[in-house]
């Protein structure tokens, strides 16, 4: 329950960080708090502030399904430079 609570608390201030504006495309309709390391291989950084951004829903399917390989090769650490998203394979 206490993760619950805190992961909550984490989503409201990353979106209220960003301004409730998606971080790739400047939209704010329908946005979440998207982990840019995953909660299953970083489960320590889930409540970092820096790891998290926010990506209205359309971005963030995109992000997720850009492209299809293999789960040893799909990228796990996405990083927004320029207003570019970049990724890498850990």
């Amino acid at each position: 329950m206490r993760l619950c609570n805190a992961l909550e608390k984490w989503r409201v201030a990353v979106k209220n960080r960003d301004n409730h504006t998606c971080q790739l495309c400047g939209s704010g309709e329908s946005v979440i708090a998207h982990h840019i390391k995953d909660t299953y291989d970083f489960p320590a950084l889930s409540l970092d502030m820096q790891n998290g951004m926010t990506l209205c829903r359309t971005c963030h399917i995109n992000l997720h399904h850009r492209i299809k390989l293999p789960a040893s090769e799909k990228p796990r650490v996405y990083t927004v430079i320029d207003g570019r998203l970049t990724w890498s394979v850990i």
